[in-house]
């Protein structure tokens, strides 16, 4: 199994560079009278959408709501929901155009130092826009003369007879839809038809190529990831799932590397639906000089990886673009020659603040191939794990139904939860902070692990 191949099947939903945003503006209280204070305005923060700098963006949180500037900064106060949308700002940059022409592009849950278009979601927290139907959307709308930045203000969908608003919503709301069928020439010519009223020009006469789009993504992400770096507390001890049938577990860090070329390096194992596919992580290190020739393999900073079967290793690099949260934006290369980066999204585990949250009824995540369902129970002292269906997969086997575990000294200060049954233990890998999408694995009495799945609840 190649990693390549494996990473193909991620939900590409990839978070933005991993950089805290910067102070934008502050204000105080201040004296409105004898013994009266005006509130404090909430403290604003700057960040920036990045597909190239995206100009004319309409953007709006609790707090705070404007148009992106030609540095594609938006305002916001930290932590807070932001939904972005085209079809609000006019040609000065003014969010004054009819909601009529609004279409919502997504939302980050809360903003990043950079935010891209892998960072957007659709509908709700769990689903992710797809990103290259969005950066193609913003790329051939495009008006501006820089060649290095958008601009997307005055654009208008609903205007001299044409109103194409409703195909594009409908497309950016279902990220599984074959954008093709709606990204054609004719709708960008009802497009150009609302806006000829307007002073500004379209840059493009047709949407353009996926290709394309790929690595001029790829291309703005290499730039904005130079001063990232990963840290041996980013990766020791950690579970990275790399698709929803294969985890690699990081031990703890050695101390040191006694090797000149990594900064820091650790030893793993690899868990996949079958045990041909399991193996060691024979090397995790953080590089601590340019690899390859004049750097093309991967630089200070990257994480080098050697993992799998012992007749079938993989190596590859891993550029780290964004990895401030628990869904990580790396590029990945694979040493092939020449290179070809690819991106994609790592998913690693989140602490949970109470084990009840694991309270439900789970789904294999993969149920069209393995239809099997758990049951996780959590009361005051126990938590019980059960399988109602009784059905297995060709990689575990029926799990025993009932395996109720004490929860005494269970503990949550890690990204995983460890759980010891008198025949099974566990190891549950929350990937969301409300347990509604786990990883679940267990050790028998052999001391060998395996895993079930990647699981969301019903």
């Amino acid at each position: 199994m190649a990693f390549k191949t494996k990473l193909s099947v991620l939900c590409i939903a990839i978070s933005a560079l991993a950089a805290a945003g910067c102070n934008d503006s502050s204000t105080s209280s201040s004296t409105a009278g004898a013994g009266q204070t005006t509130p404090t305005a909430p403290q604003l923060n700057s960040y920036s959408f990045i597909d190239e700098p995206v100009k004319g963006l309409y953007y709006k949180s609790e707090n705070s709501a404007g148009c992106t500037d030609e540095s594609g900064t938006y305002s916001v106060v930290e932590g807070e929901s932001v939904s972005f949308y085209i079809g609000k700002c006019d040609e000065s940059n003014k969010a004054t155009l009819s909601d009529e022409n609004l279409i919502q592009i997504g939302f980050v849950p809360q903003p990043s130092s950079i935010t891209t278009p892998y960072d957007l979601k659709v509908g709700n927290i769990n689903n992710n826009a797809d990103p290259i139907t969005i950066a193609t959307i913003l790329k051939s709308f495009n008006r501006g003369s820089d060649a290095t930045s958008l601009d997307l203000t005055g654009l208008k969908f609903n205007n001299n007879g044409e109103n194409v608003t409703n195909y594009l919503q409908a497309l950016i709301n279902d990220p599984a839809a074959d954008r093709t069928t709606v990204l054609k020439k004719e709708l960008l010519d009802k497009v150009k038809l609302a806006n000829r009223d307007s002073n500004m020009n379209f840059k493009h006469d047709d949407f353009i190529p996926e290709a394309t789009v790929q690595s001029e993504l790829q291309s703005t992400l290499e730039k904005v990831s130079v001063n990232t770096a990963f840290s041996a507390s980013d990766l020791s001890d950690k579970y990275l799932i790399l698709a929803d049938d294969l985890v690699l577990h990081l031990d703890q860090a050695f101390n040191q590397s006694t090797r000149d070329y990594y900064s820091v390096e650790g030893e793993g194992e690899v868990f996949a639906k079958s045990a041909e596919e399991s193996g060691a992580v024979q090397t995790w290190g953080i590089l601590s000089k340019p690899f390859g020739t004049d750097g093309d393999k991967g630089k200070a900073g990257h994480l080098y990886l050697m993992f799998g079967p012992a007749e079938r290793m993989n190596n590859f690099t891993l550029n780290p673009v964004n990895i401030s949260g628990h869904e990580w934006t790396v590029l990945v290369d694979d040493f092939s020659n020449p290179p070809k980066p690819d991106m994609r999204k790592i998913v690693t585990g989140v602490k949970l603040d109470s084990l009840s949250k694991l309270d439900g009824k789970y789904k294999s995540k993969l149920s069209a191939e393995f239809d099997y369902k758990f049951e996780i129970t959590v009361d005051s002292s126990t938590l019980t794990i059960k399988q109602p269906n009784s059905k297995g997969d060709n990689g575990v086997g029926t799990i025993i139904s009932d395996q109720t575990i004490d929860t005494a000294s269970v503990s949550l200060e890690k990204s995983y939860v460890k759980l010891d049954g008198e025949v099974l233990d566990f190891t549950i890998i929350p990937t969301k902070s409300d347990a509604s999408e786990i990883v679940l694995m267990h050790t028998n009495v052999d001391n060998l692990t395996s895993l079930i799945g990647y699981l969301v609840k019903e």
